[in-house]
């Protein structure tokens, strides 16, 4: 972790907070497709020969601040990873085109079919670092409704890789706020 998020942890703790969950936004340069760690516009970025080493990277990281005083109660490897690059529409200002000067967004896109593959890796890897108790986060779409399409499809065997159901809470822009579907999917699953 570099000494800007470790003060930011510390300072976080010291006002009280005791949940630290780990999200990655993407891989390093060196393991993606475009060799931007921001993404590579609508297309799979993280090489798929990459995906253990992207999963122990992320799991080190998890592992180093568990052991620093900051237990990691989630770990989640990918962020949207199904939705396309999108204009965000949030109005006039620096933001108003879109996630980038790019469109790179987002940084791990690898889309349905490949999550439960990453997920699976990530959960050899926190089970290496001895975090078998750490649960991963799937699918962290931008709304209960494009999570829940993320994960209808998954097999059995996917499912018992998912620690966590994550969905953003901005439906007011993208997608429906209704999550029956959701969470009628996870309790499906346990």
């Amino acid at each position: 972790p570099d000494p800007l998020s470790l003060s930011l942890l510390a300072g976080a703790k010291s006002r009280g907070a005791n949940v630290f969950e780990l999200r990655a936004q993407g891989a390093p340069w060196w393991m993606t497709v475009s060799q931007n760690a921001a993404g590579n516009h609508d297309k799979p970025n993280l090489l798929q020969n990459r995906y253990r080493d992207y999963t122990n990277y992320v799991a080190g990281i998890a592992k180093r601040l568990t052991a620093m005083g900051y237990p990691i109660s989630s770990v989640s490897v990918f962020e949207e990873s199904t939705s396309p690059p999108q204009n965000n529409d949030f109005g006039p200002g620096p933001y108003d085109s879109d996630y980038g000067p790019n469109d790179f967004v987002p940084a791990v896109y690898n889309g349905q079919n490949l999550q439960a593959n990453l997920l699976h890796q990530l959960r050899l890897s926190l089970n290496a670092v001895n975090l078998q108790n750490v649960p991963t986060v799937a699918s962290n779409e931008p709304s209960p409704y494009t999570s829940y399409l993320s994960l209808k499809d998954y097999s059995a065997s996917a499912w018992n890789d998912v620690g966590v159901v994550g969905a953003h809470g901005y439906t007011a822009k993208i997608g429906s706020g209704n999550d029956a579907l959701l969470r009628t999917l996870a309790d499906t699953h346990g």
